[in-house]
């Protein structure tokens, strides 16, 4: 089930990845911010610790 759950992870954040590559050839990033995205990725980043 965690493997499962994993490569789902992967899958999104592949998909992610290119659909902003894909943005940035483009040439479509005015409605970027990187600091909220930089924050919203330290939220995430907290949240999905699983070492506790």
């Amino acid at each position: 089930m965690a493997a499962q759950r994993d490569l789902l992870i992967q899958q999104v954040r592949a998909s992610t990845r290119w659909e902003l590559m894909k943005e940035w050839l483009e040439k479509r990033t005015e409605h970027w911010d990187p600091l909220e995205e930089y924050r919203q990725h330290l939220f995430r980043s907290a949240g999905s610790d699983t070492s506790g």
